[in-house]
């Protein structure tokens, strides 16, 4: 090749938009962990399928697991554990906790915890590291939700009546249950498929939340939404239609605070008053070959999120599982931003709370304006102050920011999600999104999405709480998403991108955070125009991807099926397939 082409050749791809490349993880999920010692539940008082309460057994062999200098494994015979009681006195919220432990191997050799008061969670383990958990099954003897078939519908008065399932153990106090939420949402519940557990109803608003709840009999409660929403009883709700009724309490499954190399594998999960597996400032996190199943008589399995994870530094790896009957996203990625209260000098920032050890030395700081989503500013964290909560930046704090730094959102850019795997995953007939991303170096790839009521993929920021910041370097490749997007009011039946700004969420916001997006060889089921939409981006590669329409499906919805924002830079669309009947103007916009 002449010289001046290689010269040329160098500067054009200089020139070129960065896009995600395939690369292996930075690490490993923790398979294997010797032990030198074993704990076995039943030596620290706990009887299987005794009928009592085993908490204060299975609690002290945690306790004694966690105080061994020795690399620990524990061990559940084969039965029926209850736990009835909560770690947590002043506030319940769990059964079990694990602090302060390293080398623990939790093996439940199939033993099945039976959780007996319907408003606690399971197991919070904190300020841990390399701790296996596996081969248990987690169920309720009274369910922490409400599920029954509406039997009388009344929009003057904007009530309806739901009548129980059978066959289901309810709190002996529904009313009382279903209020004692700690949500800031409120109390809330949403309509399902008459047909497929799990499901939400097609076409409808994904939640409706409840003014107030009377017991009418035993098997009968009345629920009145607020006037503002009392229309919808119209135009969502039917005779015959299945309601849930979700608690939404801070009991979660298990609970990962602040822990490193943790696994939780083989896991059968058939109710949680809660997520499943939340992280929070936890890395290096598996979740391997879980069961998520509706137990047959049911509608649901968990009240949140199947996958929570919150400022993880590096990971997760989320490989292998089934999962259905999830009342909200099944995996959800982001970043929390700090709220500032003030600059104590010109390197110093006051900071209203922040989890003590998540903020490190060299970390890179990120101010953000809310309203356009600019980076204003970036340095490093040279020392953390305890009293007052601030930190030291490297650089001084420039002027110009002083007057405006505590409406900014400021967010640790070093522990965004990044390096994480969603791989070879089941994820089915649930309520609202697959996968909810921002990070970056992550794979989404070969799993399945199917019946889930919002977009399979959605990759957005969220300053209203605030969470970001926005999604680099992404490879989504290989999935099948099948029927999914058929909620009232959203944005694509299958993937979207885009961004919010400002505390309203409601102006146009012409910035392009996320990029270097890699999505390929996916095949979409459409459900309805658009199946892709596409927003707030600089460099993007839609490539090979395989369009159909569902079996039985008459006409064509109307629309396009990719939908390009005004706001999307250096895009590759090529070699995508479409139903041979598509007309032009209806596969990109």
């Amino acid at each position: 090749m002449p010289f001046y082409l290689m010269i040329l050749l160098g500067v054009m791809t200089l020139c070129l938009p960065l896009f995600a490349q395939d690369q292996a993880m930075s690490w490993t999920p923790l398979i294997e962990l010797p032990t030198t010692r074993t704990l076995n539940v039943t030596d620290f008082g706990a009887i299987p399928d005794d009928g009592q309460n085993d908490q204060p057994a299975i609690q002290a062999c945690f306790n004694e697991a966690a105080s061994s200098s020795e690399p620990v494994k524990i061990l559940f015979p084969k039965g029926v554990y209850h736990l009835g009681t909560s770690v947590d006195h002043a506030k319940p919220s769990r059964a079990l906790r694990l602090v302060k432990a390293s080398q623990v191997h939790i093996d439940g050799q199939g033993a099945t915890l039976l959780i007996t008061n319907p408003s606690l969670g399971l197991m919070a383990i904190e300020q841990s590291q390399k701790i296996i958990i596996e081969r248990l099954e987690i169920d309720y003897q009274t369910l922490p939700w409400i599920s029954g078939k509406i039997i009388h519908i009344n929009p003057r008065t904007g009530s309806f009546d739901l009548k129980l399932d059978e066959n289901q153990r309810w709190p002996k106090d529904p009313v009382a249950f279903l209020t004692q939420t700690r949500s800031r949402w409120g109390s809330w519940g949403y309509l399902q498929d008459q047909h497929i557990p799990g499901r939400l109803k097609m076409g409808v608003n994904n939640h409706y939340f409840i003014k107030s709840i009377k017991q009418l009999n035993p098997q009968n409660l009345r629920l009145e939404l607020p006037d503002k929403t009392k229309h919808l009883l119209v135009r969502d709700f039917a005779l015959g239609d299945v309601y849930t009724h979700v608690v939404r309490q801070v009991g979660h499954g298990f609970f990962f605070k602040k822990c490193s190399d943790i696994t939780a594998r083989n896991i059968s999960i058939h109710a949680l008053i809660g997520a499943p597996f939340v992280g929070v400032a936890s890395q290096r996190t598996a979740i391997l070959n879980n069961k998520l199943l509706i137990t047959p008589g049911r509608r649901q399995v968990a009240s949140a999120d199947f996958a929570h994870f919150q400022s993880p530094r590096i990971g997760p790896w989320i490989e292998g599982n089934t999962v259905e009957g999830v009342a909200d996203d099944t995996v959800n990625l982001y970043t929390r931003g700090f709220f500032v209260t003030g600059i104590a000098d010109h390197k110093t920032l006051l900071l209203k709370a922040y989890l003590r050890g998540l903020i490190q030395v060299d970390d890179v700081m990120v101010f953000q304006d809310p309203l356009t989503l600019q980076t204003l500013w970036t340095s490093k964290v040279v020392k953390i102050n305890h009293s007052p909560r601030g930190i030291v930046f490297a650089k001084a704090i420039p002027p110009k920011l002083h007057s405006r730094i505590t409406e900014l959102h400021l967010y640790d850019q070093s522990i965004m999600p990044h390096d994480f795997l969603i791989k070879d995953n089941t994820f089915r007939n649930s309520r609202r999104y697959g996968v909810v991303l921002r990070g970056f170096n992550g794979k989404v790839e070969n799993n399945t999405f199917e019946g889930l009521s919002a977009e399979a993929i959605i990759i957005l920021n969220q300053p209203v709480y605030p969470e970001g910041l926005f999604m680099k370097n992404l490879i989504v490749r290989n999935n099948r998403i099948l029927g999914c997007g058929f909620e009232l009011g959203g944005r694509a039946s299958a993937i979207t991108v885009y961004s919010r700004n400002d505390r309203t969420e409601k102006k146009p916001c012409p910035a392009k955070g996320h990029g270097n997006l890699l999505l390929t060889d996916n095949l979409i089921e459409v459900t309805d125009f658009p199946a892709v939409n596409f927003d707030n981006i600089d460099g993007i590669t839609f490539t090979g991807n395989r369009f159909v329409l569902p079996r039985g499906l008459r006409g064509t919805p109307q629309g396009t099926m990719i939908k390009i924002g005004k706001y999307v830079d250096n895009l590759i669309c090529k070699d995508n397939q479409f139903p041979d009947h598509l007309p032009e103007n209806q596969k990109i916009n």
